[in-house]
């Protein structure tokens, strides 16, 4: 017979993604004892000051200058709409994802089930209920987003780590490849240019910055502006090398 440990171990495997809160409150346990028998898996990761049990890491963080080196079949971009900030807890509304040469391999709704309203989140991403009422839910979507994370080589975003850490929360499989943030590249851009440090920035005023028009918080949009960008910055940092 397994013991208790052992048992929340084996749930723990079975469903990567899932927030440490969630697995203490179903087996009636603390957060600290999961935290730590999770640890000593090597199943711990941290997100935006969270901790969320999955191990997947960027194998390295690379430059958006360094994309050009890839293979543009397995350069995976992507993005998605939520319904709000936080990954252990909201759901996602959308998941767009391209490849190096803006082919577009994924563009979908998805039904956020457990969550009924997000009217934060709509005013910005115009994402309503009726929109998603049939979208697939993410059991219906795994395998095809399994497969198209599986064939990455290194994985695009703007912010990124907010768009993996919906995906690794909603228990999809993030390989343990390359990651690039063009948001942390831009804002590079901007103290080379300007002088000034700029911590954060909106992926519109990056575009803005590169003469790129487009529609901002659709996921499909977002994904497409991401990798121009991408391509841009790679482009200045190179010319900007001494």
């Amino acid at each position: 017979m397994e013991s208790p440990d052992e048992t929340v171990l084996n749930f723990i495997r079975a469903n990567p993604g899932c927030a440490v809160d969630r697995v203490a409150t179903m087996f009636g346990m603390e957060r600290t004892h999961i935290e730590e028998l999770a640890k000593g898996a090597g199943l711990v990761l941290t997100l935006f000051g969270r901790t969320c049990i999955r191990e997947p890491e960027p194998s390295r963080m690379v430059s958006c200058s360094e994309i050009v080196t890839y293979d543009p079949g397995r350069v995976l971009v992507v993005d998605t709409e939520t319904t709000g900030l936080d990954f252990e807890h909201d759901k996602l509304l959308s998941i767009a994802m391209l490849n190096g040469n803006g082919d577009v391999l994924l563009d979908t709704m998805v039904h956020p089930y457990g969550v009924k309203s997000w009217p934060e989140a709509q005013r910005i991403n115009h994402i309503t209920p009726a929109m998603v009422r049939d979208a697939p839910s993410v059991c219906q979507i795994r395998r095809q987003v399994n497969d198209i994370l599986s064939n990455a080589d290194v994985i695009v975003g703007y912010s990124v780590d907010f768009d993996l850490g919906f995906l690794i929360s909603a228990g999809f499989e993030v390989p343990d490849t390359d990651w690039c943030d063009v948001m942390e590249d831009f804002v590079d851009v901007l103290y080379k240019s300007t002088g000034k440090a700029h911590r954060w920035q909106k992926l519109i005023v990056c575009a803005e910055h590169y003469g790129y028009s487009f529609v901002p918080h659709s996921a499909l949009e977002d994904a497409k502006a991401t990798l121009y960008c991408c391509l841009r910055i790679g482009d200045d940092f190179r010319r900007l090398r001494p």
